[in-house]
């Protein structure tokens, strides 16, 4: 294996370590680049974590159709007795 690819899976294997540490760890126990490295990573998975919520969320209020209130028995009748009504002009106005 080459020197070159030996660097890369070193670096590979430290990362895979690093970015497992909870916050308050990183900080007491990263420095430098590492660092900087780990808190823009986490920066960016937290800010993707939260856009997809958001989506979520979202998605799910466009799936909920609200369902109409439902009519009191009175209600009907008076819809029904309207209905009628508006039969029966329509009925004598044709008729003249």
């Amino acid at each position: 294996m080459s020197t070159d690819l030996k660097e890369i899976y070193d670096i590979a294997d430290r990362w895979a370590e690093i970015r497992l540490y909870s916050d308050e760890d990183a900080q007491a126990k990263l420095e430098g680049e590492e660092l900087e490295a780990y808190t823009r990573y986490h920066t960016k998975v937290k800010g993707d974590i939260e856009r997809a919520q958001e989506l979520a969320l979202m998605m799910a209020k466009a799936v909920e159709i609200p369902a109409p209130d439902k009519k009191s028995k009175t209600q009907r009748k008076k819809d029904k007795w309207a209905r009628k009504q508006a039969v029966a002009a329509a009925n004598a106005a044709a008729e003249r």
